[in-house]
């Protein structure tokens, strides 16, 4: 693999932005793309531009700072809480920027009404520093939010890999929710909508247990990897009902909740591979009917051998 041309480093958790800390939350979940002369970089819950050529950062704006731009007189303005996504678009020299925003109760569920809200920035040109923005705003009032467990996975492992003596808790919740999948994916695939009540009631059980069990172990001791087992342990115990949805509506394939973004991606590695722009407009029309084929196709069992022969012969 060839060596990349220039690298260096994003956004820092502790580093500050327009309006505040630029880190706030765990995972930070970054996502970027690159135009012809910036790089932009998103986080929970901030936004950095780049030089690409220099690597100096030469804006930063947390999203509640930049989003509030727009004046939308919803959650958009001051409670944007991540998952975000940037886009360039060089067919028309634009950036797209998306986030949601919420509020949340107590117990971790979105607060209904107002509910969530998509909020887009784009572009009034290719200059993403000085040349503006318009700002737009989709309201839903019947999402159903999950917390991904895959995410949750990779922090459990890094923490216990790092300590295995003082955090076996981590290790044994992360088997529990690959057994929350596995007993969620065998009901989805019998047909049922919901798990057994025995089930489900020993797995929400277990799963209180193990997160008390990582705050209590860690709750005294003044140590780094004491401190980020304290914040995780405290997740679990916050977000209980957005982590646990995927036992408590196994109907839903959530556990990994990235679809759309894995069902994209195979779109903008083409672009890259092609020197960062489609040829034709007519190629990434036809790339995506091919590409959204396949990706049905696969939520359907259907053999991707076949579906393209179906494809090609006009029997799709």
């Amino acid at each position: 693999m060839p060596s990349p041309t220039t690298s260096f480093d994003g956004l820092h958790f502790t580093e500050t932005c327009t309006g505040g800390q630029c880190g706030q939350g765990h995972p930070p979940d970054p996502n970027g793309d690159v135009g012809p002369t910036y790089y932009i970089e998103t986080i929970n819950v901030a936004i950095g531009i780049y030089n690409k050529s220099t690597g100096a950062r030469v804006a930063g704006f947390t999203f509640d700072d930049f989003m509030s731009q727009g004046a939308f007189g919803n959650l958009c303005d001051a409670d944007n809480f991540g998952d975000p996504v940037v886009v360039y678009d060089s067919f028309h020299d634009r950036w797209g920027i998306t986030d949601f925003a919420f509020q949340l109760d107590n117990k971790g569920n979105v607060v209904n009404p107002p509910g969530s809200y998509q909020c887009f920035a784009v572009s009034r040109s290719g200059n993403p520093v000085s040349g503006g923005w318009n700002f737009y705003s989709l309201h839903l009032t019947d999402a159903l939010h999950a917390w991904g467990g895959v995410h949750l996975l990779r922090d459990l492992k890094g923490l216990y890999d790092f300590e295995p003596g003082k955090q076996e808790w981590a290790s044994r919740m992360a088997g529990l929710l690959i057994e929350a999948r596995d007993a969620a994916s065998a009901a989805r695939q019998a047909g049922e909508s919901a798990l057994d009540a025995a089930v489900l009631e020993d797995l929400v059980s277990r799963y209180r247990a193990l997160a008390a069990a990582g705050l209590a172990a860690n709750l005294y001791r003044r140590t780094v990897t004491a401190k980020d087992a304290r914040r995780l342990a405290r997740r679990f115990l916050s977000f209980e009902d957005l982590i646990l949805r995927l036992a408590t509506r196994p109907d839903l394939d959530i556990f990994s909740n990235n679809e759309a973004e894995r069902t994209i991606r195979p779109v903008k590695v083409q672009q890259r591979s092609s020197s960062g722009s489609w040829r034709t407009l007519d190629g990434p029309a036809e790339f995506a009917i091919i590409q959204s084929c396949l990706s049905t196709a696969a939520k359907w069992g259907i053999s991707t051998l076949d579906d393209l022969r179906d494809l090609f012969s006009g029997n799709a």
